[in-house]
């Protein structure tokens, strides 16, 4: 049975009302992967809740081993990240919670539009999330997949529209990243005066729980998401092929048929060399980035997902490679 899509400013928002609506308790405990971006532990933080990590590999695939030997006691869901819109193995996934009798939660932040066996990702978990504004380039836009009986009308009542003025400042950002000129010229304008040596250049800052205006919900009803999705795959391809030839290693060797991804990931040799594409991005306006930001305690641990954050290359699926011949 499909679930619902109940719309929200941001994803974030969509996990925690999830959350709330699957009776996630202060106290409780719930397993996230250490190699994630640092806002996803904002709504556990708010609702209470113990992160234990588990690790993933470098294709970003579970260290199975480390995971089923994780004490579940007092365990509450486990979730699952589709990297770059990469679906993960939901069937092995839906089998480690059900054998613990724990929540399945699933975050296609990364891919609104993909589907799996024919199936929308997100809907496979007890609850999942999704981004459409990165997929659609909205300045708000989370969704949140649910069951029809699981779904309370009160909880998502309790997240508050939009005010006046933030809406209005809102629209008008709306309307500037309809407009890729000018959106451009300001992205790259910012960027370049961010240190991508510094692990907390790009810490998200704590935003407001609202649900999402009615002009980009209906921007994002109408998308065409099956040609997008098709465009971003062909994007995909040619970025691999463009970066794999200068000696970097994409993380995904192949992309599944159904995929919506919102970028492709390299793993560079080290920071260095990391750091020398994203500034030859940055000089030809393409969009060539760092993974945004880990959790604190994964920055100070410095262990393996700290290392996947000094290697590895994201580019924006926006724009097609230059011409080989011009850049090396």
């Amino acid at each position: 049975m499909e679930k619902l899509e109940i719309q929200f400013s941001l994803a974030r928002t969509a996990l925690m009302v999830g959350l709330q609506t699957l009776g996630a308790k202060p106290g409780q405990k719930i397993l996230v992967p250490s190699f994630c971006c640092d806002v996803i532990y904002h709504p556990l933080t708010e609702l209470g809740l113990e992160v234990v990590n588990y690790e993933v590999q470098e294709n970003l695939t579970p260290d199975w081993d480390q995971l089923n030997s994780l004490n579940t006691d007092g365990v509450f869901g486990a979730v699952i990240i589709h990297y770059f819109g990469q679906p993960q193995d939901i069937e092995r996934f839906r089998g480690f919670c059900q054998a613990r009798n724990i929540y399945l939660i699933e975050d296609n932040a990364h891919g609104y539009g993909g589907s799996h066996n024919g199936k929308t990702l997100g809907m496979f978990g007890d609850i999942g999330i999704s981004s459409p504004r990165k997929i659609l380039k909205t300045s708000l836009g989370g969704a949140l997949y649910i069951h029809e009986r699981d779904y309370d009308s009160m909880l998502v009542r309790a997240v508050p529209r939009l005010s006046f003025l933030p809406n209005i400042i809102n629209f008008i950002k709306f309307l500037v990243y309809r407009c890729k000129p000018i959106y451009k010229y300001l992205v790259f304008r910012k960027l370049r005066k961010y240190d991508y040596s510094d692990p907390y250049a790009f810490t998200g800052r704590a935003q407001n729980h609202t649900r999402l205006s009615f002009y980009e919900s209906a921007f994002i009803a109408s998308a065409e998401i099956d040609n997008i999705a098709k465009h971003r795959r062909k994007l995909w391809m040619d970025w691999r092929d463009y970066l794999t030839k200068q000696g970097l290693s994409p993380v995904f060797n192949d992309l599944g048929d159904n995929t919506c991804p919102w970028a492709i990931a390299f793993y560079s040799e080290d920071i260095d060399q990391r750091n020398f594409w994203i500034k030859w991005g940055l000089e030809r306006r393409l969009p060539l980035f760092c993974w945004p930001s880990l959790p604190n305690d994964q920055i100070l641990k410095k262990g393996a997902a700290f290392k996947k954050w000094q290697r590895m290359l994201c580019v924006a699926l926006e724009d097609p490679p230059p011409l080989l011949e011009k850049d090396r």
